[in-house]
């Protein structure tokens, strides 16, 4: 698998085929738990996404729903084929702002993991933890959300996109996927 950078986006492909398995636009990552975009709405950002990408979704049906998270919400809309059992092809909708900010081809059967709290919200979460709290953050030095490799339980490699956001006094990590707060480094 390859990583491929730009300036506010990643994405990660599959290094035998070419085939683009996800993408992440990381300026477009939810914020806020706020749904001000309709399910219709979301759908049509997701099928635009696909049109402009190029990605076949034909003979595959569309299911849209909310997820909703104690910190953000977000519409995921997927595309299954008629035998399957998993879906295909899979989209993640920003529910404030309508954007896309994820893809996912799922037909590798390979499901990478995607952040779901944007920059803004990590810094709000690690700003309130111990031993941050109180404390502000280093202005310009917060990293955009990366995707942490690991060696898992099952002996197969596990991820996790996390933010690491400075303090004067140290580093605070903050799942992307979950909003689980930890310290990483603190005099």
């Amino acid at each position: 698998m390859y990583q491929a950078q730009g300036l506010t986006s990643v994405a990660y492909v599959d290094a035998g085929s070419g085939a683009v398995l996800e993408a992440i636009i990381e300026d477009q990552l939810p914020e806020t738990d706020a749904t001000p975009v309709s399910i219709s709405s979301a759908r049509s950002a997701a099928e635009s996404f696909l049109v402009r990408s190029g990605t076949d979704a034909a003979g595959l049906a569309e299911a849209a729903q909310l997820i909703r998270s104690p910190i953000t919400a977000y519409y995921d809309v997927t595309w299954t084929g008629n035998a399957a059992v998993k879906p295909s092809l899979e989209i993640f909708v920003n529910s404030s702002s309508g954007r896309v900010f994820a893809y996912r081809d799922l037909r590798t059967g390979l499901e990478l993991a995607v952040p779901v709290i944007g920059q803004e919200e990590a810094v709000t979460l690690a700003g309130g933890s111990d031993p941050a709290r109180g404390v502000t953050p280093n202005p310009g030095e917060n990293s955009e959300p990366f995707q942490h490799l690991y060696d898992g339980f099952d002996g197969q490699t596990a991820h996790q996109w996390q933010w690491e956001v400075y303090f004067p006094g140290g580093l605070i990590g903050v799942d992307a996927e979950t909003g689980e707060v930890w310290v990483i480094a603190w005099r």
